[in-house]
């Protein structure tokens, strides 16, 4: 039975890659640059970038000043202030799927259900960033807990997190713990490849057996349907979303499935 719930904020809840197509262009306007791309080439090469070596070389491709491990370089600021005057939207049917979710999650009349559904956020965005857009947005009462920045900054102590984002499973690890349910019985709802390697073959920490959580690919977010489709492969195999959806109205029905 359905126990836990991890939802991934960027390109899942929020349309963080049109914002992130427009931050890119004020950020090379301001220098002086172009990226001189339509939505659909940034998004798949900002996609390819990433997948290959991280955000700081998406900068660093269009000659634009950023250090991802100085929090005091001008980026930052500038990129809060642009997040400040440019408020994110949230997909739409988001909303809906959420709430509906949760509602089925909530106690009823079967006996051998005595645990409510818990959801979390899961995401390697800042909670100080993300707080103000889930509550203008109506989201923030649905979920009961989240792994941000903060918490990765927190636990990995030495400033700089990056080597435990996704697809590291510790995020996936530490919001179990958090949550007190079982792999088997927590679904992960993802846009990227990334999310589905964090979610196969997880361990406690301490422990030696792995676990894998229910996966759900959100086909509209930055990697698209196609992509999540392919799945990876490891020493242990090929790895597939267990569902892909093309729309956040098809959540609701696929949770049903589990609970």
């Amino acid at each position: 039975m359905l126990r836990g719930g991890l939802v991934d904020y960027d390109g899942t809840i929020a349309k963080t890659p049109e914002r992130q197509f427009k931050w890119f262009n004020f950020w090379a306007d301001i220098n002086n640059k172009k990226i001189g791309l339509n939505f659909t080439d940034f998004k798949k090469l900002y996609n390819q970038i990433l997948d290959e070596k991280g955000v700081q070389a998406f900068y660093d491709y269009f000659g634009l000043p950023c250090d991802m491990n100085d929090f005091s370089h001008p980026v930052w600021n500038a990129y809060e202030h642009f997040k400040s005057q440019n408020p994110v939207e949230f997909y739409e049917g988001i909303n809906d799927a959420i709430s509906k979710v949760w509602e089925m999650g909530r106690l009823g009349s079967d006996v051998n259900n005595n645990q409510a559904l818990r959801l979390a956020i899961n995401t390697t965005n800042s909670w100080k960033s993300i707080y103000p857009e889930l509550v203008s947005h109506g989201l923030k009462s649905y979920f009961e807990s989240f792994c941000t920045a903060e918490t990765l900054k927190a636990f990995d102590g030495s400033g700089n997190h990056n080597a435990i984002m996704k697809p590291s499973k510790i995020s996936i690890a530490l919001m179990l713990n958090v949550l007190g349910t079982k792999g088997e019985s927590t679904f992960h709802l993802d846009d990227t490849i990334a999310g589905l390697k964090a979610s196969v073959g997880v361990r406690r920490f301490g422990g030696l057996q792995s676990e894998n959580l229910i996966t759900i690919g959100a086909g509209w977010g930055f990697e698209g349907a196609d992509k999540l489709n392919q799945g990876f492969s490891d020493d242990k195999g090929t790895h597939h979303y267990n569902h892909v959806i093309e729309h956040p109205s098809q959540l609701p029905d696929i949770i049903k499935q589990y609970i």
